[in-house]
C-alpha cells in the first residue's frame, strides 16, 4: 500500500563493516548473509536479500518469520511487496503505449469515463458514473502520466496524519472484508490535488484505465497476471488474506491510531486494498527476477519506453512509477550511485527494491515488520548495495553507515578506504 517514506522522527545511527581480505575473490553470498543476518538481528524481524544481473540470481535470508512458532525465514517465502507493484502497474501502462493502444497523453476521463458507464452495469451500487462526480471538474486536465509521475491527482486513501490512519481503522475493524478498487472510491472520501504528491489512489485509476483499454467490463475482469513474462512465478492477492498466500507472518509494530505491540495482520483482507498500486506476492528472488524485466536490459520495453521507466523526472524523488533510490546506495562516484526502483509498505511488511543502471543489477530486500518510517528494508538496502559495489569493483573494503536524522530523509554512506 502506502510505499512513500513518512516524516522521520527518530534518530538511528548504523555502522556496518564488510571485509573482503585482499588478494581474494570477493564473497557476495557471504557478505549478503551478513547484511541479513546483522539486520535481522537489530531490528528483530526476518530479513530477506535477492538480487537478479545476467550472470547470477540468487537470495539470502536471515531471522524470524513466526515469532509464535520459532519458523526461521527461508528464500522461497512469499512477502507482500505494496507500493512494489507501481513500478509493474507502470510496466504494463507503457505495454500498452507501445502498442498504440494508450497515450501517456490521453486525458483520464476519456478513458474512466466509459468504462464506469460499463460497470455501473455489473455494480449498481455505484454511486458515481464519472470522474467528475468524485473529484470535480479540475480532473478533466489530469493525464494517464500525470497519475504515474505523480505530478498530478487525487489524494490518497492510505495515508496518516498526526499519528492517525483512517482506512487501517477501517480495515483492521473488518478484517474479513475485501476493500475492493470500487469500495475505495466507494467509501473514503477524496479531492483533487493540484500539487505533486503521492497517491496510492493514482494508481487504482490506472488500474481503471488498463481494464477500460483492453476492453474489460468490470474491474475484476483485469488480471495483471496475463503480461507477467513466462519465466517469473507473482502473485495478485485479491480478495484474500496473506495467510492464504506465505507462512511469513507479518506484524504490524507501528504506532499509528495509538497501536502498541506487534501485532500479526495474516488475516486481513485489506492488506491488498490498493489492487494495481500494491497487490503483488512473491519471494524476493521472484520480485528481483520481475522487476529485471520492467528495469533491466532485457525488458521487452521499447527503448523509448525503457527510458521513461529509469529517468528523471522534474521531482528528485519519483519517476515514471518508480522513485529515485540514489539516496540509498550510498556512493560517491555518480554513476554508481544512480539507482532507481521503489520502496513499499503495507500491513506488517515493507520492502525495497533498486537496479542499478551502471552495474545492471536488480536488488530486492524485504522484511516481514511494518514500522512507523519503514527504516529497516531501506537500511539492509543501504548495506546490501554496498555490497554489491564492491563486489563488481572488486574493492577490497568498504565502509557503509546508514543514519536517519529527524526532518530529514535517511542518509546512506559509503567511503573507501
Amino acid at each position: 500500500m502506502g510505499g512513500h517514506l513518512k516524516k522521520m522522527h527518530a534518530v538511528l545511527y548504523l555502522f556496518f563493516l564488510l571485509w573482503v581480505v585482499t588478494g581474494q575473490q570477493f564473497d557476495l553470498t557471504k557478505a549478503l548473509q551478513d547484511v541479513a543476518q546483522y539486520e535481522s538481528e537489530k531490528y528483530n524481524c526476518s530479513v530477506i536479500v535477492a538480487v537478479k544481473s545476467k550472470d547470477f540470481e540468487f537470495a539470502v535470508s536471515r531471522g524470524t518469520s513466526n515469532f509464535e512458532t520459532g519458523r526461521l525465514a527461508s528464500v522461497d517465502d512469499k512477502v507482500i511487496w505494496g507500493s512494489n507493484t507501481k513500478p509493474f502497474t507502470g510496466y504494463i501502462l507503457l505495454t500498452l503505449a507501445d502498442k498504440g493502444i494508450i497515450k501517456l497523453t490521453d486525458k483520464i476521463v476519456d478513458w474512466i469515463n466509459p468504462f464506469f458507464k460499463r460497470m455501473k452495469h455489473h455494480h449498481p451500487e455505484m454511486t458515481f458514473s464519472t470522474l467528475e462526480d468524485i473529484y470535480g471538474l479540475n480532473i478533466t486536465m489530469v493525464t494517464i502520466n500525470d497519475l504515474a509521475t505523480m505530478t498530478l491527482g487525487v489524494a490518497d486513501f492510505d495515508t496518516d496524519e498526526n499519528g492517525m490512519d483512517p482506512s487501517r481503522a477501517v480495515f483492521y475493524a473488518q478484517p474479513d472484508k475485501y476493500y475492493s478498487p470500487l469500495d475505495i472510491l466507494l467509501t473514503f472520501d477524496y479531492a483533487y490535488e493540484m500539487s505533486e504528491h503521492y497517491s496510492s489512489t493514482n494508481f487504482i485509476l490506472l488500474g481503471f484505465i488498463i481494464a477500460a483499454a483492453t476492453g474489460k467490463e468490470t474491474w475484476e475482469e483485469f488480471h495483471q497476471a496475463e503480461y507477467l513474462p513466462a519465466d517469473v512465478y507473482v502473485d495478485f492477492g485479491t480478495g484474500l488474506p496473506p495467510s492464504a498466500y506465505t507462512q511469513m507472518i507479518g506484524y504490524d509494530r507501528t504506532s499509528f491510531n495509538n497501536h502498541t505491540g506487534s501485532t500479526d495482520i495474516m488475516n486481513v483482507k485489506s492488506d491488498f486494498s490498493g489492487w494495481t498500486a500494491s497487490d503483488m506476492v512473491a519471494s524476493p528472488l521472484e520480485a528481483a527476477k520481475l522487476m529485471w524485466n520492467v528495469f533491466g536490459p532485457e525488458s521487452i520495453l521499447s527503448p523509448a519506453s525503457k527510458q521513461r521507466m529509469r529517468q528523471r523526472t522534474n521531482s528528485n524523488f519519483y519517476h515514471f512509477a518508480s522513485m529515485n533510490m540514489s539516496f540509498l546506495t550510498g556512493q560517491t562516484n555518480p554513476s554508481y550511485a544512480d539507482a532507481v526502483g521503489h520502496m513499499g509498505s503495507t500491513y506488517g511488511y515493507q520492502t525495497a527494491i533498486s537496479f542499478s543502471e551502471h552495474f545492471e543489477f536488480q536488488l530486492t530486500t524485504a522484511t516481514n515488520i511494518e514500522t512507523d518510517h519503514q527504516v529497516q528494508p531501506i537500511d539492509t538496502m543501504c548495506l546490501a548495495y554496498g555490497a554489491m559495489v564492491d563486489y563488481f569493483t572488486n574493492k577490497s573494503l568498504g565502509h557503509c553507515s546508514f543514519e536517519i536524522v529527524e526532518g530529514h530523509f535517511p542518509a546512506c554512506k559509503c567511503v573507501d578506504e
